[in-house]
């Protein structure tokens, strides 16, 4: 269980995940390190997409800690750190969703998204994303429909507060999440869950997929079926 967390500001850097990647060793293992900079150059996203660059107005956080769980309960990870950036933000009162696995997203623009690697065994290098001041000009250069909690709240939120109580929100739900696993967080996580019994597509060995979503399972891996309602199973691939 982690009591605190060892937070850690760049002013700018090129990707506080690269960062963590390369520096964990230098870590203390029994704790919680969480990395947050003003200014990313190269900030990185799922695959060999890169988080888009806005500035200073966003959000940019590593988290660092060493997982003593079973290695197949790391998959959820993502997806509890998402439901921190869910619960933060409501405080703000914005009500977000999830796109899954663990995309945040509101009225399905992007807020924010999450990355999580495993390195060393049973090093946890997770990081989030989210558009916290930018502006709608500055939204409608991102390649996706986008958002922020400027543009969804009408006024502008301190980035250190925010970072400040991402770090706490994620602590505690590491916490419960390291001493019950999923369970407790699987209603939460299908009342945010957006796109039930909607057609959603996968890709899987490079061949685009189309299927109903119906939900999560305790594991919280996503059940489907085929557009035409047969055939229900479980898939874990990435959604378009």
């Amino acid at each position: 269980m982690f009591d605190q967390v060892f937070a850690r500001h760049f002013e700018t850097i090129p990707s506080t995940h690269l960062f963590v990647k390369e520096a964990f060793a230098t870590f203390d293992d029994g704790k919680l390190h969480m990395i947050t900079a003003s200014h990313q150059t190269h900030g990185v996203g799922r695959g060999s997409n890169q988080w888009a660059s806005l500035g200073d107005t966003g959000c940019k956080a590593t988290f660092f800690f060493r997982w003593k769980g079973s290695s197949q309960a790391t998959g959820n990870l993502g997806q509890v750190l998402s439901l921190s950036v869910i619960g933060l933000i409501d405080h703000y009162g914005v009500t977000g969703s999830i796109k899954w696995p663990n995309d945040i997203r509101v009225e399905k623009k992007k807020l924010g998204g999450v990355l999580c690697h495993v390195v060393d065994g049973n090093g946890v290098v997770i990081s989030v994303g989210v558009n916290v001041n930018a502006p709608a000009q500055m939204l409608a250069k991102v390649d996706q429909p986008a958002t922020s909690m400027l543009v969804e709240g009408g006024e502008a939120v301190s980035l250190p507060q925010f970072n400040a109580g991402l770090g706490e929100q994620f602590r505690k739900d590491l916490n419960q999440f390291m001493d019950e696993g999923f369970t407790p967080f699987v209603d939460k996580y299908k009342r945010h869950l957006e796109g039930i019994d909607e057609v959603v597509s996968f890709r899987e060995n490079g061949v685009r997929q189309e299927v109903v979503l119906k939900g999560v399972d305790a594991r919280g891996h996503m059940w489907v079926t085929d557009v035409d309602g047969t055939n229900e199973r479980l898939i874990t691939c990435c959604l378009d």
